[in-house]
């Protein structure tokens, strides 16, 4: 499902083929509406790195394993859009 909401974020994907897919395109679309091509790229771009980061912790705890502190710091400003600081 990541792959699908990754291409429907960069508006690579004609049709949604999840319910969740769909969703995301309809969202996507209506906030878009009356925006310029470069913002909605922006948009997608942004929700795309949100769904790979969610992704990359999803497998990690599948694996029962967790990711070092070094690689969660961008991976937190990624998936909250909250840079960590310290």
């Amino acid at each position: 499902m990541c792959d699908e909401l990754v291409e429907i974020s960069y508006g690579r994907t004609a049709r949604a083929e999840t319910v969740v897919g769909r969703v995301l395109a309809e969202l996507l679309d209506t906030v878009a509406a009356g925006r310029s091509p470069e913002w909605r790229h922006a948009v997608g771009h942004a929700n795309a790195q949100w769904v790979e980061a969610c992704r990359t912790e999803d497998q990690l705890t599948a694996q029962g394993r967790s990711m070092p502190l070094r690689g969660y710091i961008p991976h937190w400003g990624i998936s909250v859009d909250e840079p960590l600081t310290h």
